[in-house]
């Protein structure tokens, strides 16, 4: 990511090889990842990998960021006995060289079944070729295939007739997929039904489409293992052959999950120890007020560019440590193109201020009651 944030023009490219050890049974694997971006000043090579360490360079001013990505990397190459290289000169471009011994498997690899037929899916696709593709694997699969080419026929469709699964094309003729969930999302017509995203693009991250309505993605060209992952992973709890619905039992959900990705943290606690956490927790503690300050003294001076920057650190620096809800209040303070921006951004600054100060406390809170093991 650091690699195309810098890189305004060139290339970014990224190669992945492995070679076999001695021992025959470790292989080492090297990814190289190479840009001609900004570079790096010889200087900074042995600090760019500290916790919060950001290069000041005049060239590095145009990119935000919280300065923990490459501390991130390096612990997690560390922990697998691996190794971090860096090639740069100011100007012309930085290589990243990563080596990781790893374990060969010696276990047959075991293609995962389908757990579920009988669906009844609408398959929103406007190209022709793509509909036939998708069409023929779906079925192949044992599942029962409707068929919309726009968005507005979809729309149609879903007013009319109760799907198990949509899976929705990204660009249509009419509207955007985003467009279709919004619309089916607030007339109520999906709330037992996933919508998973068909799309091509592989850069924009899945946080992004989660955040407009899709329970999961599958990226074009669509492959008959990641349907099978998703219908797995979707309906995999329920019978094999669906029958006529009935009301499922409400399930619990962890109130937490509103204010914070716990998985994401655990996660995090996982890879980079619960102390650090802790630490990087008091980090955003001690730098949010003056990220709030400076956004507060642009939407007074009504400087939008400025207080969407501000929105951004404040999210990125949020995602980083999973606050989950912060980093959503952000992100729509962040998007300045918003037709109704100027009426809502001070509601919006209003639940952000509110949400800082309760979330970072239960953040605390919930910390201090884990027994954690690194």
């Amino acid at each position: 990511f650091n690699a195309v944030k810098f890189t305004q023009k060139g290339h970014v490219s990224l190669s992945v090889s492995a070679t076999t050890l001695p021992d025959k049974k470790t292989a080492n694997v090297c990814f190289e990842i190479e840009d001609t971006g900004v570079g790096i000043p010889q200087a900074d090579i042995d600090k760019i990998f500290a916790m919060y360490y950001q290069v000041d360079h005049p060239d590095h001013q145009s990119a935000t960021g919280t300065g923990i990505g490459l501390a991130i990397c390096k612990e997690m190459v560390d922990r697998m006995n691996g190794n971090i290289e860096v090639v740069s000169e100011v100007g012309r471009g930085t290589r990243f060289i990563i080596n990781i011994p790893l374990k060969i498997s010696q276990k047959p690899r075991v293609r995962e079944e389908l757990k579920v037929k009988g669906l009844n899916i609408l398959l929103v696709e406007d190209i022709e070729l793509n509909v036939m593709v998708a069409k023929a694997l779906l079925e192949k699969l044992d599942q029962h295939v409707d068929v919309a080419m726009t968005g507005q026929e979809a729309i149609d469709k879903i007013r009319s007739t109760t799907y198990d699964l949509i899976l929705l094309d990204i660009q249509l003729p009419d509207m955007s997929g985003f467009d279709v969930a919004d619309t089916v999302i607030q007339e109520d017509l999906v709330m037992q039904t996933p919508i998973v995203a068909l799309t091509a693009n592989v850069i924009k991250k899945r946080e992004e489409y989660l955040q407009n309505g899709m329970d999961d993605i599958i990226a074009k060209p669509i492959k008959k293992s990641r349907v099978i992952n998703v219908l797995n992973e979707l309906f995999g709890h329920q019978e094999d052959v669906f029958e006529p619905i009935e009301m499922p039992e409400v399930e619990f959900e962890n109130p937490l999950n509103k204010t914070m990705d716990l998985d994401f943290i655990q996660t995090l606690v996982d890879t980079i120890g619960h102390e650090m956490v802790t630490t990087s927790l008091g980090v955003f503690k001690d730098k949010i007020p003056e990220y709030m300050e400076s956004l507060h003294l642009s939407l007074t001076a009504k400087d939008k560019d400025d207080v969407c920057s501000q929105a951004h650190k404040i999210k990125g620096a949020a995602s980083s440590i999973g606050l989950t809800r912060i980093q959503k209040i952000a992100n729509e303070i962040q998007q300045g193109d918003h037709p109704t921006w100027w009426k809502n951004v001070h509601e919006w600054v209003d639940q952000l201020d509110a949400a800082i100060s309760h979330d970072v406390v239960v953040f605390e809170d919930w910390i201090k009651q884990q027994s954690f093991v690194d």
